[in-house]
């Protein structure tokens, strides 16, 4: 990377099978991970295959708030990639409740454009200024990306080898993992993905977690964020 004048700092470096795994704690890292095409085909003359990550941390998500009802989801996502160029996955949030706004939360690729768009505050759809607003993601679980059982994290977890996310087969040292592509629940064996909703046992954790936090914050031992007072669209 230096001599492709790249600047990313690498925090974590370790094996998974035959994987080398390689990890980053600052935006400006992870920015620059997921948009350079600039590779080394080779490391120590070993030709290399190199797998980018496929999603975006909730860090660089934002939110454009207070969207009047008259503008469709289409229209919306057309305004926010004429005003943005680096913005991917807008969608509406889906309230339980009727709203007279909506919300659109989304990713910002770009680092500065993140930035720059944050420290603006709006946007314009069409003739009307909406807030921007951090993302603030939901309750986390813990779970551990070892075996992907929930309840622990990779550091406490005493299966021998790790597991495939999807198949659950063991990825062994050395050897080519050879996926069936046959997704199984590590929580319930059934066919779906470890963390996904449509398992029962994971609905029923997340239950457990948003009973004990809301305890928590009825106690006193957690407090919840207050929202910034409401900012009104602006026509013009």
């Amino acid at each position: 990377f230096k001599q492709q004048g790249i600047s990313i700092t690498f925090s974590l470096v370790g094996h998974a099978g035959n994987k080398l795994k390689l990890g980053v704690n600052s935006e400006e890292s992870y920015a620059t991970l997921i948009s350079t095409d600039k590779w080394p085909s080779q490391i120590n003359n070993i030709n290399i295959t190199v797998i980018k990550p496929k999603f975006i941390l909730d860090s660089f998500a934002l939110v454009v708030r207070y969207v009047p009802l008259q503008y469709n989801d289409e229209y919306v996502k057309e305004e926010m990639k004429r005003n943005l160029q680096s913005a991917e996955n807008v969608r509406r949030i889906q309230y339980h409740f009727q709203r007279r706004t909506n919300d659109f939360p989304f990713i910002v690729k770009d680092l500065r454009e993140y930035n720059s768009t944050l420290k603006l505050g709006r946007i314009s759809i069409r003739n009307t200024f909406c807030a921007i607003t951090p993302f603030l993601a939901g309750n986390r679980m813990t779970y551990c990306t070892r075996c992907w059982r929930l309840g622990h994290m990779r550091d406490k977890c005493d299966l021998v080898h790790p597991r495939c996310r999807i198949c659950l087969n063991n990825l062994m040292d050395g050897q080519t993992h050879d996926c069936s592509n046959v997704v199984r629940c590590a929580q319930c064996d059934g066919h779906h993905h470890s963390l996904s909703n449509e398992c029962e046992k994971v609905a029923e954790y997340r239950f457990k977690l948003k009973e004990q936090i809301n305890n928590a914050i009825s106690t006193g031992k957690l407090h919840r964020l207050v929202p910034q007072d409401r900012a009104q669209p602006m026509q013009f």
